[in-house]
């Protein structure tokens, strides 16, 4: 099992969830599938395999529970990282749009002042030719 872990900032080390068994854990693996089981000595013998065999698989059994937390983490890491870039993407897209609204604000206020500033312009060019007449 192999899983790797993203990380934005490319300068910081980046770290992985491996995970690997040596041995099977099947009879031919922990030593157990040819016992002979037909006098004492062998029994022994047979009885310290098994015991052994116990050990191994306990301690297979913590690895891979500790590499499944492992996997879980990532998962969770992962997960809230997601989140985490949605929501940035979501403010960023909020305060793009505000921005635009202001500019969109200001830019009508600033035609309508020079409309009027026109408008006011041209009365008194016709405020004067009627005096004129």
């Amino acid at each position: 099992m192999f899983v790797g872990n993203t990380q934005t900032n490319t300068s910081v080390a980046v770290s992985y969830i491996s995970f690997a068994l040596t041995t099977a854990v099947d009879s031919q693996g922990l030593g157990i599938s040819s016992q002979n089981l037909t006098n004492q000595a062998n029994a022994a013998t047979a009885l310290t395999a098994v015991q052994g065999a116990i050990a191994t698989l306990g301690t297979t059994q913590g690895r891979v529970g500790a590499a499944m937390n492992r996997l879980q983490f990532a998962i969770s890491q992962a997960q809230t990282m997601s989140v985490s870039v949605s929501a940035s993407e979501s403010r960023i897209r909020d305060a793009d749009i505000a921005q635009e609204a202001a500019n969109l604000t200001k830019y009508n206020v600033l035609q309508q002042s020079g409309l009027a500033a026109l408008a006011q312009a041209n009365n008194s060019s016709s405020a004067v030719l009627a005096l004129l007449r």
